[in-house]
């Protein structure tokens, strides 16, 4: 029997290291993070507020970064807006990085369901049937009840913008008015009724904009196109009944407040195109209105003209309340069927509903509660459709809500619920218990409360809604998705666990790729104020379950046993890839096998397999430590030779080449120099020459004449 372990595999396992340079600790700001090997980062902070820790994606060109801490995990597109991010929001106690704190980044590989698992879990959970019954052309930041007709501002935006509820069809002279009741004015009841044209811009209040008049109930000032009213008028209050009429022989809005005239307009120049479309405006939080006509909500007509490129409303319900639009333009031609010649809008975001006897709850499954600095904000609907004096009582677990009231035949009641974080995040679950109460009678809040108490539990019917807690959305900035919110998506890749002094913050889901923990930081770069480093001994709290690069024992073949590396895993996690190092051969070996293969689900080793097993460990070991501590001073000094044999050839051969060059200089110089100075010799030589043979001559003339001098009479 034979166990081969060839020390040549193909992978990485996670180090236990420093980011150091040798004896010194190396300061820095950017450290490699994966799933696999590196999936460990600590950053302890060197003072109280220091800079945010960050993931960035490599290879990543758009500067996208998504900040881990402080606060909850959110994407900021660029990293000029980190500043103001951190500025405008108020993070937690529990968020917040102080002097001595360690944060560790910890990623894990998702471990996906098999397709049937996924449909078991769906088919389990309970899913409440929305009937609908009010269609829009635009819905942005409000959410409807369909069964009662109510509008609510849901927004997850810090911003508080504008919702506009705009209606699929305009008025008509067969539908010129429509109305709604003031549920929750809120604080400074931001409420308007009005037409706007089927473009109308997002984050403004109908009457703000041309072609657009409306109606508003704070101050009750009537505006046309202009942020400035018109005409200020009576303001309207919980309860009250606000209308809009358009009187279309006459070219003429008017405005009720219940059944009062206010204001009726000048004789309009215009009708924009496609007609004017009612529009409820909400431009604050807890603001509530129900709708009291059917007809301007429904579906556009079959057959009508929407020729006109009008935006379609597209809404994923699952992520954001903020719906995305679309244009379609559709063509009018007589071959295709009238059906054709309309698209419907979708739906605008609505709450659930769950029915039982004489109450109606909304939302019938989840209490979804928003982050709004440091409260959470949520809206709790109850509805009494019978005939009967309604009693309810609402509490939660731990006890942060204590709401007992009572709903009239036909009425309705909306709660926002506003609590301070710190009191409510621990909160599970909400019980809401009702039962019936004698009719013509008045009750106080105690006198329901103490019926309550002495009621049985045959007496009344209760219903428990869960609790989902989530982050406001602040500008541009996307949030990460938490664990505690669901399964990840079909993009996610990772699980990131954030840790605060070994404690467990929160843990988010992670698209695929490979990341970098950075520090952003303005300023100059030696101001670092976080140390990163890879933990000396990592946590290894992996989930029990086979995950890419893991090393076990398995049995390829009969008796024989091999150490392999899971190289792949299946979304399943059903299906594993094993890789190893046969014997005699220059390659790895792939092997696929099952989960609960008997090559990897091994029940017993044999001995002799284990102290031959032992015996290759300690031998790699020793290798390993003798590569480590003679490999590299050899390669280094091999390495430190021929950089100075190279420079020292280097250096002796521009000297040659300079000395051949000085000298040949100088030899012509020379040359040059001599030539001269012989010519000039030869020159200065010959004048000399030639004077002394004239002396010469002139003087042996002289000579001969003093000898022997000219006879008398004879020429000379």
């Amino acid at each position: 029997m034979k166990l081969y372990l060839e020390q040549t595999v193909r992978t990485q396992l996670r180090p236990c290291c420093e980011v150091s340079l040798g004896y010194k600790t190396e300061l820095t700001d950017v450290v490699p993070l994966d799933g696999v090997t590196f999936n460990q980062v600590d950053c302890i902070s060197l003072q109280a507020g220091g800079d945010p820790i960050c993931l960035k994606k490599q290879n990543d060109t758009s500067g996208a970064l998504v900040q881990v801490f402080p606060g909850p995990a959110v994407i900021v597109p660029e990293q000029n807006k980190l500043k103001d991010y951190n500025k405008k929001s108020d993070f937690p106690k529990t968020h917040q990085l102080r002097q001595g704190d360690t944060i560790s980044l910890t990623l894990h590989e998702i471990q996906r369901k098999s397709a049937q698992q996924q449909d078991l879990d769906v088919d389990d959970e309970e899913v409440l049937e929305i009937k609908p019954v009010y269609h829009t052309l635009i819905c942005r930041e409000g959410r409807v009840w369909h069964d009662t007709g109510i509008v609510c501002y849901d927004s997850t935006s810090s911003a508080i913008p504008v919702a506009q509820f705009i209606a699929t069809r305009p008025l008509t002279a067969e539908c010129s008015q429509f109305s709604f009741e003031i549920m929750n004015p809120g604080v400074g009841c931001y409420i308007a009724i009005g037409l706007v044209h089927r473009r109308y811009r997002m984050n403004r209040q109908p009457g703000w904009d041309p072609s657009s008049i409306a109606f508003h109930a704070d101050d009750g000032g009537v505006f046309i196109g202009s942020g400035w009213p018109l005409r200020r008028t009576e303001p309207c209050h919980v309860g009250d009944v606000m209308t809009c009429v358009m009187d279309w022989e006459q070219q003429k809005v008017s405005f009720f407040k219940n059944d009062k005239m206010l204001y009726t307009s000048n004789k309009l120049k215009r009708v924009p195109t496609g007609g004017f479309f009612p529009c409820v405006g909400l431009h604050s939080k807890a603001r509530a209105v129900r709708l009291l006509d059917l007809d301007p909500w429904l579906p556009p007509k079959e057959g009508g003209d929407m020729s006109l490129e009008a935006p379609m409303l597209t809404s994923h319900l699952t992520k954001s309340n903020i719906p995305q639009y679309m244009y379609v333009k559709v063509s009018q031609c007589n071959t295709v069927p009238p059906s054709t010649h309309v698209k419907i809008p979708a739906l605008p975001p609505a709450f659930d509903t769950y029915k039982y006897g004489n109450l109606w709850i909304s939302p019938g499954l989840k209490l979804s509660l928003h982050r709004q600095k440091q409260n959470l904000e949520g809206w709790l609907m109850l509805h009494n459709p019978s005939k009967d004096l309604v009693g309810f009582v609402v509490k939660s677990t731990p006890a942060c809500i204590d709401l007992v009231r009572h709903l009239d035949p036909g009425a309705s009641c909306t709660v926002l619920i506003n609590k301070p974080g710190t009191d409510i995040t621990s909160m599970s679950k909400v019980e809401i218990a009702w039962f019936a109460l004698d009719s013509g009678k008045v009750y106080t809040e105690k006198e329901i409360n103490d019926i309550y108490s002495v009621l049985t539990a045959e007496s009344y019917h209760t219903h428990m809604l869960k609790v989902k807690i989530t982050e406001t959305q602040v500008s541009d900035v996307t949030r990460l998705k938490r664990k505690a919110e669901g399964d990840p998506d079909i993009q996610d890749q990772y699980e990131l666990q954030v840790r605060r002094n070994g404690s467990l913050v929160d843990s988010y889901y992670l698209a695929a790729g490979r990341y970098t923990c950075v520090l952003p930081r303005e300023g100059q770069a030696g101001l670092q104020n976080i140390l990163l480093r890879y933990p000396r001994f990592p946590t290894f709290d992996l989930p029990n379950i086979f995950q890419r690069g893991m090393r076990l024992i398995a049995q390829p073949t009969e008796n024989t046993y091999a150490e392999c590396v899971i190289a792949d895993v299946t979304h399943d996690g059903l299906g594993l890839t094993l890789e190893f190092s046969p014997k005699d051969q220059d390659e790895n070996t792939l092997l696929c096998v099952e989960a609960d293969s008997p090559a990897i689900q091994l029940e017993e080793l044999p001995l002799e397999v284990i102290e031959e097993m032992s015996t290759v460990i300690k031998g790699r070991r020793r290798a390993r430590r003798e590569i480590n501590l003679m490999g590299p001073r050899q390669s280094k000094r091999n390495l430190m030779t021929e950089p100075r044999q190279s420079k020292r050839n280097l250096m002796t051969e521009p000297r040659q080449s300079k000395r051949n060059l000085m000298t040949e200089p100088r030899q012509n110089k020379r040359n040059l120099m001599t030539e001269p100075r012989q010519n000039k010799r030869n020159l200065m030589t010959e004048p000399r020459q030639n004077k002394r043979n004239l002396m010469t001559f002139q003087h042996q003339n002289f000579f001969l004449l003093m000898r022997h001098p000219p006879q008398k009479g004879s020429h000379s």
